[in-house]
């Protein structure tokens, strides 16, 4: 990874974002604790009792995931009896505001990818291999979908699901990676010629 000093322009948007992710994350938390959550459904039981085994909570990225079950049905990802708990803005902060950040930050700031992209895409999908096994345990244990969506597909179909989010995910990534490398070419270039230099040198 190129070592290079953090522009002021850079800590400033990257401070911003992290104080973004902790204001929703306190204001989610207050809402929780003041018992907002409406008790007349079922769901929310598992809003309040296992709000930190949500994906969008792990990592703040289920954007497109998210948007695209919400405009299918609203009600397999978040019910609309909700919206009083979950102002509009709250929901785009959790689910839209995070993409606009990463995309702007693939803009101003050049990334140095790993050489070993197998390595990548493995870590990746550990990650939410691990999250399907919190996602399935907490059913096993609790009879509870974190997830509405779970509770109308079958077995079959919850499995293809989550193979589904685990394959988006590595999509997500190397889409990632392209832009970058279409973005950032000239960069990319310098640094493959430099650390080739080193090699030669070191030989």
């Amino acid at each position: 990874m190129p070592r290079t000093k953090m522009s002021t322009k850079h800590f400033i948007f990257h401070l911003g974002i992290v104080l973004h992710h902790v204001f929703v994350l306190y204001y989610f938390a207050a809402k929780l604790g003041k018992g907002k959550v409406p008790v007349d459904l079922e769901w929310p039981h598992g809003l309040e009792k296992y709000s930190g085994r949500f994906l969008t909570i792990w990592n703040f990225v289920v954007t497109l995931v998210f948007w695209t079950i919400y405009s299918i049905d609203r009600e397999l990802i978040l019910p609309k009896a909700l919206d009083a708990f979950l102002p509009l803005w709250l929901n785009h902060a959790l689910h839209t505001n995070i993409t606009v950040a990463a995309f702007t930050e693939l803009l101003i700031t050049f990334h140095w990818y790993p050489a070993s992209r197998r390595t990548t895409v493995y870590g990746i999908a550990a990650i939410m291999v691990a999250y399907s096994v919190c996602l399935f345990s907490t059913y096993y244990y609790d009879g509870t979908w974190l997830y509405p969506i779970y509770g109308v597909l079958n077995w079959t179909q919850r499995i293809c699901f989550s193979a589904v989010i685990i394959i988006a995910c590595i999509l997500t990534f190397l889409f990632g990676e392209y832009l970058n490398s279409q973005i950032w070419g000239l960069e990319i270039q310098k640094m493959k010629a430099k650390n080739l230099s080193k090699q030669k040198k070191q030989r």
